[in-house]
Formats: structure tokens, C-alpha cells, sequence
């Protein structure tokens, strides 16, 4: 298995956007897929690193995770691949939002398989989270909103 983490880390218009998604990379496998595999403890004190935890809050996390590695896997074209997300790591009501998540995860996929997206899907995906600053919570749809 390879471990590969995907960054996203931005300022736009004076407001942070940052996201850390480490995921755990099988192929081939006989059992593709993509799963959650945290072990995150959340938020523990004011200024350090949040880490989602399998259960719990930050749900909003782990489905923008599966949202970015399922993205991700389709424009990569690899369907014989399992995918764990071991970590996801930000700050909750600072500089990550759902989307943040989402990014950082597609970004981790793409490092994994080697995949160079368009640069239209990543100046869409950028454009994406910066417009979620007010909407830290909800969940992009990637393949409707790109």
C-alpha cells in the first residue's frame, strides 16, 4: 500500500483555505473501492490541527473526502483500485470548509495515480472553494458543480 497526502492551501481575499487528506493507495486489488479508515480525535485545543475521527462530528469531512477520491478515480479512469482515507486534518470554523476537504482529497488521488488534471477542472475546483467560505459545511457535488 502507498500513503500519499493531498494539500490544499490557499489565501483568497484575505480569508484561509486549507485542508489535509491522507489516503492509502491498493492496486490492483479484488476489492476496489473506496472507504474511511480515521482514527482522528477532533478538535483538542484552540490552534491545533483538528483531525476528523471515523464517527461523530465532522461528517461534513468525511463525505467531502469520499466526494474528492470518488472525483478523482473517474478522471483518473482507475476502477481497479482500493482507496482508504486514513486522515483528514484542518481547522473547523477557520480555514476548512467541506469543499477545502474535498479538493485536498482529489488532489491526494491524483498524486496516487500520477493523474494531471485538466487545468479547467483545477481552476474549477479552486474557483469552488473559494465560493464556499460562506457555506463552510455543505458538501460540493464534484461532478455537477465542475
Amino acid at each position: 500500500m502507498t500513503n500519499v497526502t493531498g494539500r490544499f492551501s490557499r489565501i483568497h481575499a484575505g480569508l484561509p483555505f486549507a485542508a489535509l487528506v491522507t489516503v492509502s493507495v491498493e492496486r490492483p486489488t479484488s476489492a476496489p473501492g473506496v472507504c474511511l479508515e480515521l482514527s482522528g480525535s477532533g478538535f483538542e485545543s484552540q490552534g491545533i490541527i483538528e483531525s476528523a475521527p471515523s464517527s461523530g462530528p465532522y461528517e461534513d469531512w468525511r463525505q467531502a473526502a469520499l466526494q474528492g477520491v470518488a472525483f478523482g478515480l473517474r478522471l483518473a479512469t482507475v476502477n481497479d483500485a482500493r482507496v482508504a482515507v486514513k486522515a483528514i486534518e484542518g481547522r473547523a470554523g477557520t480555514d476548512t470548509t467541506a469543499a477545502t476537504v474535498a479538493a485536498a482529497a482529489f488532489i491526494a488521488v491524483c498524486q496516487a495515480f500520477g493523474f494531471v488534471p485538466a487545468g479547467e477542472v483545477q481552476r474549477g475546483l479552486e474557483a469552488l472553494v473559494f465560493r464556499s467560505w460562506s457555506t463552510p459545511e455543505r458538501v460540493p457535488d464534484l461532478d455537477a458543480e465542475l
